[in-house]
């Protein structure tokens, strides 16, 4: 009989994401030239070619898991295929910079700078939370099948909150401003990655179990 994988394989999978995270973040400090300190922080640095990767790995896993649960359309696939695409689109968006580019583009536009918040782009990145909380709150009890997927894609959500605070209230001018801002949203790509993983292996360890219903 084929064994699930263990909850403590899982965690100290996760773990040392993490900690491989921090490291990585750590290297981008001391590793950038000494009269540009934030130069992989950019949007063309580390950090963000790492975020990309886990944005493209999330939305594989997330056409994985909508695979397995294609029987199951109308109670919640379609969450699946959805995350598929957004974060396809989230990755491409890292490379091309396409929300900065359509920020400037409105700025450019008839309707000019931004009144409400700082530019364009912070009112773009702060809709992409938006859009997501109401999917989420459509698709509440297919990401309440899985309690280790609902917790690490809260928290997610809640280093996107700290980055996008981060990016729309503290000043252009801070030398240290990127840091923070852009190791906080490669937490959450890594953290939503992670939950891709946990209803992947969960999945497919029901899979095994012919027994188990595929929920």
């Amino acid at each position: 009989m084929q064994t699930p994988v263990s909850p403590y394989f899982f965690a100290s999978f996760a773990t040392l994401g993490v900690i491989g995270v921090l490291g990585w973040i750590a290297l981008s400090i001391v590793a950038a030239p000494a009269d540009e300190p934030m130069f992989h922080f950019g949007e063309s640095g580390a950090v963000t070619a790492l975020s990309t990767v886990f944005m493209a790995m999330s939305s594989a896993l997330a056409l994985a898991v909508f695979y397995l649960r294609m029987d199951d359309w109308k109670s919640g696939a379609w969450f699946w295929l959805l995350l598929a695409a957004a974060f396809a689109f989230l990755a491409i968006d890292e490379q091309l910079m396409l929300h900065e580019r359509g920020g400037n583009v409105l700025e450019n536009s008839t309707l000019g700078p931004s009144e409400t918040f700082r530019n364009w782009n912070d009112l773009i990145v702060i809709s992409y939370g938006v859009v997501a909380l109401a999917i989420a709150a459509l698709a509440v009890r297919e990401i309440l099948k899985s309690r280790t997927f609902a917790l690490l894609f809260a928290t997610a959500f809640a280093f996107y909150a700290i980055h996008t605070g981060l990016d729309s209230l503290l000043p252009t001018e801070l030398a240290w401003k990127d840091a923070p801002e852009e190791s906080a949203k490669l937490l959450c790509a890594l953290f939503l990655f992670l939950a891709l993983c946990a209803r992947f292996l969960d999945l497919a360890d029901r899979m095994k179990r012919p027994d188990t219903p595929r929920a």
